[in-house]
């Protein structure tokens, strides 16, 4: 138990250490002059915290940052290494003036050596272009017989480096636009049962009274001329669906919901396009072939996806008969089909 405390306890001081929330920002430059030192390394001591100078001599640490009294050490090939005591505050940034860096020897031995050549080609340039008269004039190192231009600001070794001055700047809070929590919609298990029975997504499964009704008679077994629980034929039931669902009486069979001949029954459209088919829809099939094309003996109602409930004695795909759910796109249906009707209001 002592050693899980322990642990906790060290993760927290360590999480509290390091701050998101804190920034290190500055630049790097030689000490001679005011060119930026590019591609220095810059690191925190002790840490992981790893920065490189861009071509401009400028860092920044922004992410994970330590809390406190730290060590930033700085080098690059050609300069002497430095290290600087810096302390970072929680919620502020440290900016840092520029850091001056000094060159090693053998670096300004390189540098001058690299201007006293170009001084003599500018020198051989002159030659050519101008008279000796004016080259005359032009003051050389060692008096007589020079031919090396006295180069002004050169190399010189400065052994003092500048004393770095440190500020610190309130870090803006960052403004957090909250996106809005789209909640994912919560289907009821009627909706997902249909849905996965006829391969729909669940929002389509959206007027609830009417698959209620049809997972209340799901599975009833067909039986002609009959209009219970224990056998129904397609004309009772289809004559029950609307009535409980949609309030309506299309017809006592399937021919006369057709022919719309029953005076007390609802006005129907008929389409013979399937493709204009919608929810509650009625489908009205014949007997098969073209001499019982206008014998209507079957009758269901559509749901969605050239998918419809109704009664029937065919066990087709599925092995049984009775309430269930067929598919228009089977061929015995299709072939079958002679129209659909919409109700009138």
């Amino acid at each position: 138990m002592g050693k899980v405390l322990y642990f906790f306890l060290f993760m927290n001081i360590y999480a509290i250490s390091f701050s998101q929330n804190a920034m290190v920002v500055g630049t790097i430059g030689e000490l001679v002059d005011s060119t930026g030192v590019a591609d220095a390394r810059i690191f925190i001591k002790g840490t992981q915290l790893e920065q490189r100078t861009d071509q401009n001599g400028a860092y920044v640490f922004e992410k994970n940052i330590p809390i406190g009294e730290q060590v930033l050490s700085i080098s690059k090939p050609g300069y002497e290494p430095r290290e600087i005591e810096i302390y970072i505050v929680q919620g502020k940034k440290l900016v840092m003036d520029r850091i001056s860096l000094l060159i090693t020897s053998k670096e300004r031995r390189e540098r001058n050596k690299e201007a006293k050549q170009l001084g003599q080609e500018k020198i051989k340039k002159k030659e050519v272009q101008e008279p000796a008269s004016i080259l005359g004039k032009i003051p050389v190192v060692g008096g007589i017989g020079g031919e090396i231009p006295i180069i002004k600001g050169a190399f010189k070794k400065k052994k003092s480096l500048d004393e770095v001055t440190f500020t610190y700047e309130d870090i803006p809070k960052e403004i957090v636009v909250e996106e809005p929590v789209m909640e994912e919609p919560s289907y009821s298990p009627l909706q997902l049962k249909y849905s996965k029975l006829m391969d729909v997504p669940p929002e389509e499964i959206a007027n609830l009274t009417l698959y209620e009704f049809i997972d209340e008679w799901m599975g009833t077994p067909y039986v002609m001329g009959g209009n219970t629980e224990r056998g129904i034929d397609c004309s009772a039931f289809a004559l029950r669906l609307y009535n409980q669902v949609y309030d309506t009486f299309p017809g006592r069979t399937a021919q006369q919901m057709l022919d719309d001949n029953v005076p007390e029954s609802t006005n129907i459209s008929l389409f013979e396009d399937p493709y204009y088919l919608k929810e509650g829809d009625l489908m009205f099939f014949n007997a098969g072939g073209e001499r019982n094309k206008d014998r209507i003996e079957h009758v269901g109602v559509y749901l969605t996806e050239n998918k419809f409930i109704n009664a029937t004695s065919r066990n087709g795909k599925t092995g049984v008969s009775g309430v269930k759910i067929s598919d228009l796109n089977d061929a015995y249906w299709m072939k079958r089909f002679r129209a659909g009707g919409r109700v009138v209001e």
